[in-house]
C-alpha cells in the first residue's frame, strides 16, 4: 500500500520525504524488507535515476523538546541540539495500520513548497521505483506475508506486544539537508506563495529519531469472544469485520468456553 500525501512542514532539502510502518508491533521480517531493502533500493533510484532527494520523513526539533515543537528551521547561530523528528506509532496512521496487519506499507510525502509540476513528478518517481522493486520481487513478499500471517493465526499462538512506545533515535548523529523557501506569486491567483529553493540543501548534523520502541508489553490473545446484543449489532460487526480481512466465526447457539 502506498498513501500519497504532500507536507508543508519544516523547511527541508528534500523533495520527497517517507515512511513505512512505525508501530513496533509491525512483525520485524516485514519492517526490515520495507526499510533495509525496499525503501533503501528505492531511495538509490530516486537519486540516479530521476536526480530527486528523498529521505526518511520528519520535521525539525530541537532533541529538548521533542513533543512540543515544530520547528520550521534553525535560526542562524543556533547552537542547540538539533533533531529530525518523524510522526507517531498510533495505528489510527494507513501506515502503521497496513503494517499491523502483515502488509508492507510506504508513506509518501511530496514537500509542499515545491512547484506543483515536479511534486507530480516526484511523486510519479517515486511510485513507479517501487513498483520496480516490487516487481522484481513479487515471490519473495508473497511468501513472506504468507509466512508471517500463518505464524499469526496458528492455533494456540500466544505472544507478548507493546502497548506503550517511546520515540528512538538512530544511535550516532546524521547528515540531515535544511533547506530554504523562498516567495513568487501564484501563477492563477497571483496571491504570494511559499517555493523551495531546489539548489538550498545544506547537510547539517543531527540527532534523527525515526522509530519507536515498545515501553511496556502486554500478553494478547490469539482470538477474542464478541457478544453482539442484536442481530442489528451482529450484522454490523461481521461487515466490519469482513472489509477489514479478519477471520472470525458467528455461534449463533449457546456454548461453553474457557476464557481469559
Amino acid at each position: 500500500m502506498v498513501d500519497l500525501h504532500t507536507t508543508n512542514g519544516s523547511y527541508h532539502g528534500y523533495h520527497l520525504t517517507y515512511a513505512t510502518s512505525l508501530n513496533p508491533n509491525t512483525d520485524a521480517r516485514i519492517d526490515t524488507f520495507a526499510r533495509d531493502q525496499l525503501l533503501a533500493r528505492v531511495r538509490g533510484a530516486m537519486a540516479a535515476r530521476h536526480q530527486f532527494r528523498v529521505y526518511d520523513y520528519g520535521n525539525f526539533s530541537h532533541v529538548d523538546r521533542l513533543t512540543d515543537e515544530e520547528l520550521e528551521g534553525f535560526a542562524p547561530g543556533d547552537t542547540r541540539q538539533k533533531a529530525w523528528r518523524t510522526f507517531d506509532e498510533r495505528p489510527r496512521f494507513g501506515t502503521n495500520y497496513v503494517g499491523l496487519r502483515n502488509r508492507i506499507a510506504v508513506l509518501s510525502e511530496a514537500y509542499s513548497y515545491l512547484a506543483f509540476e515536479r511534486r507530480v513528478k516526484v511523486t510519479e518517481a517515486f511510485v513507479e521505483e517501487i513498483m520496480r522493486v516490487v516487481a522484481a520481487n513479487g515471490a519473495a513478499i508473497r511468501s513472506l506475508t504468507r509466512r508471517v500471517d500463518a505464524e499469526w493465526t496458528r492455533t494456540g499462538a500466544t505472544r507478548e506486544l507493546g502497548v506503550a512506545f517511546e520515540l528512538h533515535a538512530q544511535s550516532k548523529p546524521i547528515d540531515v539537508l535544511v533547506g530554504a523557501v523562498g516567495r513568487a506569486p501564484d501563477p492563477r491567483s497571483g496571491k504570494p506563495i511559499r517555493t523551495m529553493d531546489e539548489r538550498a540543501a545544506t547537510p547539517t548534523s543531527m540527532t534523527v529519531y525515526d522509530r519507536f520502541a515498545a515501553t511496556t508489553m502486554r500478553r494478547v490473545p490469539s482470538e477474542y469472544i464478541v457478544r453482539s446484543p442484536t442481530p442489528e449489532v451482529a450484522a454490523a460487526v461481521a461487515q466490519n469485520l469482513t472489509a477489514h480481512g479478519v477471520r472470525f466465526e458467528r455461534t449463533r447457539v449457546a456454548t461453553r468456553r474457557s476464557v481469559d
